[in-house]
């Protein structure tokens, strides 16, 4: 089933057993004290049941931001041209003009020199144009909000993929939706719609575009849930998941959300940051500050609506609740691990600070990780310029330090006034400034250098 064989079966249930020893073997020592395996905590859909919770959160934060936007749902299966499938012996006589230029690149390459193609040759080419599909409707809809879930399905007889896949767009751009993909999936299977009902037909649809789908989160998932393994039954994979593993090809695809995963991964071990979809509600309230840096790998969060604050950068994590450090998460080396082993990143509870009898840490983590006011977006300058009007707080790292916030501030337009003589903020010059302000306080006069 599924253009596997036995020898590819076995194949791959070995190279899932290889990688599975390797992940159990390769043990390191967390900041705890604990030994653990790679495996207890790998991500892998082929490893992780907790994968597939992730999966859920991202198609359930989809949804609940289709509702927000007043977003519809369309159903599309994609498939392939009668012609791809003769590709796979490379007979490429069938090719029309219009096949040719669906293709990316590198299969066109393989076309001209007739090279045969691969499963994994055309599941490029759906995804090629998946996403000229959206790039035509992102260039007429600019601004629109238009989400997506979308999962591979093999053929049952040969393995020649299709695409399942959820989309959210605008009620109004359904009809020009309707029109290109019927220019860029144009094989007739995806034309027909003998499938339909009455009903469907009479409003216009098509197999492979279906407006008028209940429960279309759950129709899709159904699709979705196949590619993965049930570890509550079995770690054994079934012939669908095997396809999968063979040509490297992604179960579960999807659009950006307005929080990027890489953020969200960073920090969903936390109780209150659990859910992908609370967080990019947050991310709307007006005084929430959420920023992210994927170069630097560094994230801020300020969100006076729960208390909470985050700071991330260089692999250290610090998480606060009103006011006080709740965890820590670190890169930890414990000196007593042995050569093979690597260093872990673990976070610590404050629960077991109060245990042990320490004293619990207060608030004042900004200056540890606080970037320069320079690199600042315009809402976190502002936000530390308001948290220090009356008083300076550990932010600030000095008076000089203070003098170059508000320099900042004037550069950007939000103070004004001249600019602050930043070595007129040095020890030496401040104690000159007490004198001059001693000398003349009788008569009120300050010659102020600035």
């Amino acid at each position: 089933m599924f253009g596997l064989n036995e020898a590819d079966l076995l194949a791959v249930k070995l190279k899932i057993d290889r990688q599975r020893k390797f992940l159990q073997d390769y043990k390191f020592v967390n900041s705890f004290g604990e030994e653990k395996s790679l495996l207890s905590v790998s991500k892998s859909a082929n490893f992780s049941s907790t994968y597939y919770a992730e999966v859920a959160n991202r198609t359930n934060t989809i949804h609940m931001l289709s509702i927000k936007h007043e977003l519809v749902p369309v159903f599309l299966t994609i498939t392939l041209n009668g012609c791809f499938r003769k590709a796979l012996v490379g007979n490429f006589a069938t090719f029309t003009t219009k096949d040719i230029r669906s293709l990316p690149i590198e299969q066109k390459q393989k076309l001209n020199e007739g090279v045969p193609f691969t499963i994994k040759d055309l599941a490029n080419v759906l995804n090629y144009n998946f996403h000229k599909f959206t790039k035509r409707f992102r260039r007429v809809y600019e601004g629109e909000v238009f989400q997506y879930i979308r999962t591979f399905e093999p053929h049952k007889n040969d393995g020649v993929p299709h695409i399942h896949a959820l989309i959210y767009a605008p009620r109004h751009t359904i009809p020009y939706l309707l029109k290109i993909y019927k220019d860029v999936f144009y094989a007739p299977q995806n034309l027909r719609n003998e499938r339909l009902t009455a009903a469907q037909i009479a409003n216009g649809e098509i197999n492979g575009f279906q407006t008028s789908i209940n429960n279309a989160t759950g129709y899709v998932m159904k699709y979705i849930t196949k590619t993965f393994i049930n570890f509550n039954e079995t770690d054994d994979i079934n012939e669908v998941q095997a396809w999968f593993i063979k040509h490297k090809i992604r179960r579960f695809l999807s659009s950006q959300n307005p929080i990027p995963l890489w953020v969200y991964r960073k920090i969903n071990f936390i109780k209150g940051l659990r859910d992908l979809g609370n967080l990019n509600i947050l991310k709307d309230f007006n005084d929430t500050l959420i920023e992210w840096d994927y170069k630097s790998q560094s994230i801020f969060m300020s969100i006076p609506y729960t208390s909470e604050e985050l700071i991330y950068e260089d692999g250290h994590l610090l998480y606060y609740v009103c006011g006080r450090l709740k965890h820590e998460y670190v890169k930890s080396i414990n000196p007593a691990q042995s050569v093979g082993k690597i260093q872990s990143h673990e976070f610590k509870s404050i629960q077991k600070v109060y245990n042990s009898g320490e004293k619990p840490i207060i608030y004042k983590p900004s200056k540890i990780f606080r970037t320069a006011w320079k690199d600042m977006s315009d809402e976190r300058l502002k936000l530390y310029w308001r948290n220090n009007q009356n008083e300076m707080t550990d932010d600030i790292l000095s008076v000089q330090d203070y003098a170059m916030l508000e320099n900042e501030m004037i550069e950007r337009g939000f103070l004004q006034r001249y600019k602050n003589h930043i070595r007129y903020f040095t020890e030496h010059a401040l104690e000159d400034i007490r004198e001059l302000e001693f000398k003349y306080s009788n008569n009120g006069v300050m010659p102020y250098p600035f």
